[in-house]
């Protein structure tokens, strides 16, 4: 039986374990993590806002008002706006 099933079956119990159980332990902790909170395979592109407005075929005003809105969100990165290329897809999509 596995560390991380005797925990499930007796949430109170008190273990001494060895140092391979510790680590095959800590490696399922984090194969769990991993599986859990991966970020997506596929990288999203980023457009400016400039690319952004001329992909959809609107203006930069238009786009500050639809994010104050909350209809279409920008990304920040070190100070600057951008937009999900996935975002912009869903718009555009409808």
């Amino acid at each position: 039986m596995s560390i991380v099933e005797m925990i499930k079956e007796h949430p109170n119990i008190q273990l001494s374990v060895g140092a391979t159980e510790l680590r095959e332990f800590a490696r399922d902790i984090i194969s769990e993590f991993i599986a859990e909170y991966q970020p997506p395979k596929e990288e999203d592109a980023l457009f400016t806002t400039e690319q952004a407005a001329a992909k959809i075929q609107t203006t930069k005003v238009t786009l500050w008002r639809w994010a104050k809105q909350g209809y279409l969100s920008p990304v920040r990165v070190g100070g600057k706006v951008f937009y999900k290329e996935s975002d912009i897809k869903k718009l555009m999509e409808g």
